[in-house]
């Protein structure tokens, strides 16, 4: 279980130095709710401060907390005591000064030579509840008595906290060995399992299929040869368990079981004493594992030690080809259609004879070495015996690898033969150069596991940050071919162990600072043993470059200032020192505006491409960022003046832009609009509008300016027709060659008249009426016209016109 170090100080009570004193000087167990009272230091109040840190809030069931302790206050001296007391878990690796109880629920100190102490405590299992720890402390003044000395003590209630969730686990490297099986191996699957949490496997299931159908007579990760056949094909699917929860399933490769050679166990001639008259049998014992293989058998016949070709293929040696005194042995060999035996010889019998041979006996059969691995040659040691006292001429073997007939028949069997977990036992039989003893056979031995080697091991690096993880990576090998290898790892922190490590890899960022040095020690693991070498693998953890980020408003414009926001970290937690800020605007320095975090409007430019440059340090290595932004065009403001005061219903109102402004740039183009409910909608270009108002309503105009970049602005606004003006009416008179026109004028408004004749303007009058003296005849047409100020008014009303006859007379 991971090991949290928490730093926890807890100040617990000290003894005092009188007789009593003295007996507690040396640690007082079971005291953590208090050390005053008369029990071990006075009454005095309570001023001594218990400091404590580093107790969860919550425990993790099982989970490592390292307390430490620490009392202040009172007289100015190293002298003090402490107790601790846990009515749930354990306490374990007390520190300097520190002793624990046997049941390893007390904790206290040792001496009275410190104020600061450190214990682990190990959290209770799941379902244990609320944790109390009681904790006293005591700040002795080291005189030898009680009086000045002061005491604290707190009791800490930790709630138990949820347990982590359960990560399923997995499994890799699933192989079905070994891969060219016979009838007489078993069927082993392995593989590494793995699981996140730390978790060991428990419950892992083994699904056996034979010919894609299951297999349930199986269940282990071993499948007995009984249980093949060949010409199988055998599969095993893993589901991985670590006793809370099942992994996803993985299916091995495909092992197909081949043909299992037969065994020739015994040869020999049916008839130990035989006449001339008597025809040889051959008797043999054979086997093969493959049941439902058919054998065949060959035979060759010896006559005096010599091969007698014309007798090959006889299984029984008729007596006509012998005489008296013939010595007739048989060679015999099996196949079972794919693979044959090796030759075997029976004993020699001789014809006609009459002297009975007592066999020899096998007293004992042993193997060399007695526990063997997979690198060891297995040796067989036969001693024997002889009632006739004749001398043992021949010696036959017969290996037997998991109770069966291996058809090996040296003294010595490899180990290039021999599998880690084979059972091999050794059959001899002895010759006395007439019969053969019966056969015997050694105790079986099991072919045990062979360490395996490490060849080289590497780290990803020999300097790193503490914001790296540190990998470790070995090549190793294993005479056992089917073991699944891998490495053990312990972590060293400045030489010291760091067991709660112990297999990690690659090491955490998270447990590593600058400054630190870490060993890795490497050795190679089968899943047995452990390899003999080892390789010691140092890493330093190193400054971390510091990291920078500058950030701009990527839509300033030329009217607004450039703002600079600078953040920087360190992963190291160094202080960081920004060293230089540079600007450059369109690629060249601004050297105005070193060490500015503020650019002026007034240095910018629509278009203008700025960039910065922020370099800072922790005071070993430096960091830089740069960003860059392009200063957008600063928009147009579109700006509506109506020049007309008032503006009447019927007659024209004056609009113009010239107010419109843009702060970088020039406007190139005046779009205007106007719509009113009773004369649709209008549209024109140009710097100044006009237009006439309706009889009633408003009218709702709207200019669109843009300037040589492309920026838009809008300005809207509605002019409100007043009452129309109310219309003159003109009349005209002759009066002794003179006309006389008059008209009405109703308005407030001060207004001018001209008049014209035929067209000609005769003059202007603010009056509202006009003499004319005509040097003309016949039919003259007068009009009148209105203006207010400067404008003339349209309306049809405002222009009213009349037309009279002047005559001779009238002239005259």
């Amino acid at each position: 279980m991971k090991k949290r170090t928490l730093g926890l100080f807890a100040i617990l009570c000290l003894a005092m130095v009188t007789p009593m004193t003295n007996a507690y000087s040396g640690g007082i167990s079971g005291q953590g709710t208090g050390c005053g009272g008369g029990y071990c230091h006075g009454t005095n109040t309570q001023t001594a401060t218990l400091s404590m840190s580093g107790q969860p809030t919550t425990y993790v069931a099982g989970s490592t907390y390292t307390l430490s302790v620490s009392v202040t206050g009172g007289a100015s001296s190293n002298s003090g005591g402490f107790a601790l007391d846990i009515d749930k878990g354990s306490l374990s690796s007390p520190g300097t000064g520190v002793q624990i109880n046997t049941a390893a629920n007390s904790a206290t100190h040792i001496n009275s030579n410190y104020r600061s102490w450190s214990v682990d405590w190990t959290a209770p299992s799941t379902g244990s509840g609320v944790v109390s720890i009681d904790v006293a402390v005591n700040a002795a003044d080291g005189t030898g008595g009680n009086s000045n000395d002061v005491w604290d003590t707190t009791t800490y209630q930790i709630s138990e906290g949820s347990a982590p969730a359960n990560n399923p686990p997995s499994i890799n490297s699933l192989l079905l060995s070994p891969a060219t099986a016979s009838t007489t191996d078993p069927l082993v699957a392995t593989y590494v399992f793995d699981d996140v949490d730390g978790d060991a496997e428990s419950g892992t299931t083994f699904a056996w299929f034979v010919n894609g159908a299951p297999n349930p007579g199986t269940v282990g990760k071993t499948l007995p040869p009984l249980q093949t056949t060949k010409g199988d094909e055998w599969y095993v699917i893993v589901s991985p368990s670590d006793g809370i929860a099942l992994g996803a399933d993985v299916t091995s490769n495909v092992v197909t079981i081949i043909n299992s050679a037969p065994i020739l166990s015994s040869v020999s001639i049916g008839i130990s004493n035989p006449s001339t008259t008597d025809d040889l049998p051959v008797v043999n014992t054979s086997s093969d594992a493959d049941a439902m293989d058919t054998l065949t058998y060959e035979h060759r016949w010896y006559l005096d030690g010599t091969h007698q070709a014309s007798l090959d293929g006889q299984s029984s040696l008729p007596s006509l080809a012998t005489r008296d005194g013939d010595s007739w042995e048989v060679e015999m060999r099996v196949s079972d259609g794919t693979d044959t035996s090796a030759w075997m010889k029976s004993s020699a019998v001789i014809i006609g004879s009459t002297t009975t041979n007592t066999p020899p006996t096998v007293d004992s059969v042993d193997i060399t070495p007695s526990n063997p691995a997979t690198q060891n040659n297995l040796t067989a040691t036969v001693t024997s015996s002889d009632a006739d006292m004749d001398s043992i001429v021949s010696t036959e073997y017969r290996w037997i690898k998991n109770g069966f007939d291996a058809g090996i028949d040296s003294e010595t069997l490899s180990f290039t033969s021999t599998t880690k977990g084979d059972s091999w036992s050794v059959n001899a039989r002895v010759n006395d150069g007439t019969t053969w003893s019966t056969w015997e056979s050694s105790a079986a031995t099991t072919i045990e596991n062979t360490a395996p080697v490490l060849q080289s091991a590497s780290i990803i690096a020999t300097q790193v940050t503490s914001q790296m993880n540190i990998s470790v990576d070995a090549v190793m090998i294993d005479a056992d071919s089917m073991d699944v290898l891998s490495f053990n790892i312990q972590w060293y922190l400045e030489d010291v162990l760091q067991p709660q490590l112990n297999g990690i890899n690659p090491l955490p960022s998270s447990e590593t600072m600058k400054g630190q040095t870490w060993a890795a020690v490497i050795h190679a693991f089968d899943g047995s043993e452990s390899s003999l070498e080892s390789e010691t693998l140092y890493v330093d953890i190193i400054n971390s470059d510091p990291f920078v980020t500058v950030t701009i408003d990527d839509s300033i414009n030329s009217q607004q200032d450039i703002t600079l926001l600078i953040e920087s970290s360190d992963d190291d937690m160094d202080s960081i020192e920004t060293t230089s800020i540079t600007w450059f605007r369109n690629g060249f320095r601004e050297g105005s505006l070193d060490n500015a975090t503020i650019v002026p409007s007034s240095y910018l430019g629509p278009g203008q491409v700025w960039s910065v440059e922020v370099l800072v340090t922790d005071g070993e290595a430096t960091g830089l960022s740069s960003t860059s932004i392009t200063i957008s065009n600063a928009p147009p403001t579109a700006i509506i003046t109506v020049l007309t005061e008032s503006a009447y219903a019927g007659e024209r109102v004056q609009l113009t832009a010239s107010a419109s402004s843009d702060p970088d740039n020039r406007i190139v183009a005046y779009q205007w609009s106007w719509s009113s409910s009773s004369s649709g909608q209008s549209s024109t270009s140009g710097t100044d509008v006009s237009f006439l108002m309706p009889l009633s309503g408003s009218v709702s105009i709207t200019l669109v300016v843009t300037d040589e970049s492309g920026a838009v602005d809008e300005s809207t606004t509605v002019v409100q027709a007043l009452p129309a003006l109310p219309c003159p009416s003109l009349t005209s008179a002759l009066d002794d060659g003179d006309v006389n026109l008059a008209w009405s004028w109703d308005s407030q408004e001060e207004a001018n008249f001209n008049v014209y004749r035929n067209g000609v303007l005769l003059g202007q009058t603010n009056k509202t009426s006009f003499a004319d003296t005509p040097s003309i005849l016949g039919l003259t047409t007068y009009k009148l016209t209105v203006t207010i100020g400067d404008r003339t008014l349209e309306s049809d009303c405002q222009s009213p016109s009349t037309q009279i006859t002047i005559d001779t007379q009238a002239a005259d």
